[in-house]
């Protein structure tokens, strides 16, 4: 079905097609060859909406590819601040692992938007990246009003209490 659609001149509809190409009967969402070439032409749509739903199909079906790879950090380097962000939040869970993803990651503590900096900080802490401790402060104040039950800020307080114990009892 989405393959139908990957072309069509209506964005929104080009915006749905991403999620339609992902097999999720399996563990890890897999593409055909067909819906991996549609998804790699997605990517780089004019329509910010587009690429963003791209990045998180793309992000979620990483092969380990290069190409794969050089797609999301691309789409992590957008101009398009929602585009970062979406693309930014999927990345966070993802297996892509690489240290450009994580270079990209680690530039997205610039951002303006608190949840594109939570989501980079946290992608690092998952990878156990050496500049996790930066990238926390680099968050800002951990303690915000509304965030009381959000899991990374839980993940960036253990972080932090665990690095503070072992130091404690060395």
């Amino acid at each position: 079905m989405g393959l139908r659609h990957a072309g069509h001149p209506n964005p929104r509809v080009r915006a749905r097609v991403p999620g339609l190409l992902l097999s999720w009967n399996t563990p890890r969402p897999s593409l055909s060859a067909a819906a991996r070439a549609a998804l790699l032409v997605l990517a780089r749509d004019e329509d910010w909406g587009v690429r963003a739903e791209a990045g998180g199909a793309l992000t979620a079906a990483h092969d380990g590819s290069s190409e794969f790879t050089d797609i999301i950090v691309g789409l992590l380097r957008d101009p398009v601040a929602d585009v970062r962000a979406c693309t930014a939040e999927a990345v966070a869970h993802s297996t892509a692992r690489t240290a450009a993803v994580a270079d990209a990651l680690l530039a997205l503590l610039d951002e303006d938007d608190l949840g594109t900096r939570l989501n980079a900080a946290y992608g690092l802490l998952l990878r156990d990246d050496p500049r996790t401790g930066e990238a926390i402060e680099r968050v800002g104040p951990l303690s915000l009003p509304g965030f009381e039950h959000d899991h990374r800020l839980h993940a960036f307080w253990t972080w932090k209490w665990d690095r503070r114990e072992r130091s404690d009892a060395e």
